[in-house]
């Protein structure tokens, strides 16, 4: 039996993916569901403008890294990543 029941709409979900600290609660979220302990609901429209919106976001996470790691790189020039 499920313990509890989690709403979430797609800019909470999208915000989880910008930022590399929240990777704790998605697998926190996870296990949860995958224990049986938690149901996630996701109405259709979450589902849609997520499917719409997620490549961008997952781009703009990619870019951010890219930019930190060409800072380690200027700040280490021997540095090989």
């Amino acid at each position: 039996m499920c313990d509890a029941i989690f709403f979430v709409d797609t800019c909470s979900w999208l915000n989880l993916l910008k930022d590399v600290s929240q990777f704790s609660t998605i697998s926190a979220v996870l296990n949860l569901v995958n224990s049986g302990k938690l149901n996630v609901v996701l109405p259709s429209q979450v589902m849609i403008e997520y499917k719409k919106n997620v490549e961008n976001v997952l781009s703009m996470f990619l870019a951010k890294v890219n930019t930190v790691f060409g800072q380690i790189k200027i700040q280490n020039p021997g540095l090989t990543v």
